[in-house]
């Protein structure tokens, strides 16, 4: 592997992740799971390549992917959270004002797969 604190590049749609140095990130930033999702990755540098100037040393784009992981591994597993739709939002007994309307009930049964 290049030296992972060289010269900043921009994210590029063929940027592949170092398997070793992510799970190594993975680790110490406590997750339990440090396997690299694939849709994850994807959406990583779809967005990240969007952002032409933003550049980042490898070990920099390396962390950022494991920081998203962890957003997006803690945030959907919260027991504080139910899914409507195919959306996560605050379980009713904890968000007194959320009223799943019949209107948007009858469109979530109705598009259901």
């Amino acid at each position: 592997m290049d030296n992972i604190h060289g010269k900043p590049f921009a994210m590029t749609f063929d940027f592949e992740l170092d398997e070793k140095l992510t799970t190594d990130l993975a680790t110490h930033i406590g997750l339990i799971d440090t396997s690299i999702c694939k849709d994850t990755f994807g959406e990583f540098k779809a967005y990240w390549v969007g952002q032409p100037n933003r550049w980042h040393t490898l070990y920099q784009w390396h962390l950022k992917y494991v920081q998203q992981l962890k957003r997006k591994r803690t945030t959907f597993s919260s027991k504080q959270n139910t899914v409507v739709g195919y959306q996560s939002v605050p379980r009713a007994e904890n968000a007194a004002n959320l009223v799943t309307d019949e209107n948007t009930k009858a469109l979530l049964n109705r598009y259901k797969q």
